[in-house]
């Protein structure tokens, strides 16, 4: 039995070795919030950092310390550091509701500020409408009968035969 426990330590050593504390803090302390990225996925990923970090006792300082100074937001940061008795429940709390706050402002902002574009419907083959053509100017001809003011369904040669090609 010892010699399988002695191999088995071994290959976890050799395999999963146990990580350098100051290298995972230097990872820790330099992990800032990314573009776009929550609070709450900012939070949990500093918390994933802080695993191999053996910050013991002082985790929760570690974390509101690291989550303040990693924050993109400058005016979640200046509410956060205007607090004297700041923890990091609280910061975590603070943050999550500004970051809220802001995001369906923005929301709101932007379905007021954003026209409706009306529904256009399609024509035959599924391409869009002609544009109406104002029938009565000069410029319009009839396609059936070659003079100008008045639309073609409204022809008096709608319904007579074409002398060359003979249809109607």
């Amino acid at each position: 039995e010892k010699d399988f426990e002695t191999l088995t330590k071994a290959l976890d050593g050799h395999f999963a070795p146990t990580p350098l504390v100051i290298a995972e803090r230097y990872r820790f302390h330099k992990r800032d919030q990314h573009p776009g990225e929550t609070v709450a996925g900012y939070v949990a990923e500093l918390r994933r950092y802080a695993r191999h970090c053996n910050f013991g006792t002082n985790l929760d300082d570690s974390l509101r310390d690291r989550f303040v100074c990693g924050l993109t937001n400058t005016a979640i940061i200046k509410k956060l550091l205007a607090d004297k008795n700041l923890t990091l429940a609280t910061a975590i709390e603070t943050a999550t509701a500004a970051e809220a706050a802001s995001r369906d402002a923005s929301e709101l902002a932007g379905k007021a500020a954003t026209p409706v574009n009306p529904v256009n419907s399609l024509g035959k083959r599924g391409s869009p409408p002609r544009p109406q053509q104002r029938w009565g100017s000069h410029a319009d001809e009839c396609f059936r009968c070659g003079r100008a003011g008045h639309c073609p369904q409204d022809c008096r040669c709608i319904d007579m035969e074409c002398h060359t090609c003979g249809k109607k």
